[in-house]
């Protein structure tokens, strides 16, 4: 809607800039007091009914239970008592360790005008030496396989199992690890789906998906309580076939057409496109969308097998009435 030869960019980067860096205070107060006081009682309160969104619940609780003792494992959005106790001079303190430490990377796409960008980025985040960098998550082994028990009232039960492994650390592996999920569960034409929901009809639902950077794979599913003992065990049955080299022909072709499928979606919208970068970006790889949709034809079942075999089982985990699990 502007005229011809005018661009809000820069003024609207640098206002974004400002709110970060200088932001609105209240007299002696880093922020403003209302806006905090309201923003906090916002979030306590979606803290308290956190429990009402089973899936939701059950997910972080998996999670908490999943990775204790690492950044994974503790809610996003903090505890009762952590928010609580928050005041405005955490949050200072919290934003300037942001604007001082974090790294920063832009990612842009559509018509845009690069050279605004790049002297935005310049002006603003040009000291790169004092950035951090992104050090790797921990990625314990497991020792065993641990079986959690969660009681609380539910229609469904819900079901997680959580994987370790070492990830890859270049592009055919991590296309590799990809494929190898989405033959076991990524999607309705996995193995958890057909076997378990279809065939053996012991889901509501169910599916696998990957913390690439992190090394985990993980199974969820909506089940009654007292199936929980075949589910896992049919879930070990498929990894442990699928590791002995049980990938079938159609299988993979199938898992290949999901990530085409995939691919030919990026040019739909620029969120998409604009976070398959980033994610590329994070990962250390950046694989050309076209170069990966050719590159699916070199995938083996062999090579899907070998990925199998390093899934881990960490924690068996469900969430249902404590009479029926």
């Amino acid at each position: 809607f502007l005229p011809a030869g005018t661009s809000l960019a820069s003024h609207a980067l640098n206002l974004g800039h400002a709110l970060l860096t200088d932001p609105l205070r209240d007299g002696e107060h880093a922020f403003s007091v209302p806006v905090v006081d309201r923003e906090k009682a916002q979030l306590l309160r979606q803290i308290k009914a956190m429990e009402d969104d089973r899936d939701s619940y059950a997910q972080e609780r998996f999670l908490s239970k999943l990775c204790v003792g690492e950044p994974m494992g503790l809610a996003p959005w903090g505890s009762l008592e952590t928010v609580e106790g928050l005041s405005d001079a955490h949050l200072e303190t919290a934003r300037q360790d942001l604007v001082q430490n974090a790294s920063v990377t832009m990612v842009a796409v559509g018509p845009i005008q690069e050279e605004v960008l790049v002297e935005f980025l310049e002006t603003h985040w040009g000291n790169s030496d004092s950035r951090q960098a992104l050090a790797p998550p921990s990625r314990p082994k497991p020792n065993a396989l641990r079986e959690i028990h969660d009681p609380l009232p539910v229609d469904q039960a819900k079901f997680h199992f959580g994987f370790r492994f070492q990830p890859p650390t270049e592009a055919k592996g991590m296309e590799e690890l990809g494929l190898a999920n989405l033959v076991l569960g990524g999607g309705i034409q996995g193995r958890l789906f057909k076997i378990i929901r279809e065939q053996r009809s012991l889901a509501y639902g169910i599916g696998s998906d990957l913390r690439s950077w992190k090394g985990i794979l993980s199974v969820s599913a909506g089940i009654d309580a007292s199936a929980y003992a075949e589910v896992r065990d049919e879930v070990l049955a498929q990894i442990k076939d699928l590791a002995s080299g049980g990938v079938q022909p159609v299988e993979l072709e199938m898992a290949r057409a999901a990530v085409r499928n995939s691919l030919l979606g990026l040019s739909d919208a620029p969120a998409s496109l604009a976070s398959y970068i980033g994610r590329e970006h994070l990962l250390g790889l950046w694989r050309a969308p076209a170069d990966r949709f050719t590159g699916l034809d070199q995938v083996t079942p062999a090579q899907l097998a070998e990925v199998a075999s390093g899934w881990q089982p960490d924690l068996a985990y469900l969430l249902a009435e404590e009479s029926q699990s």
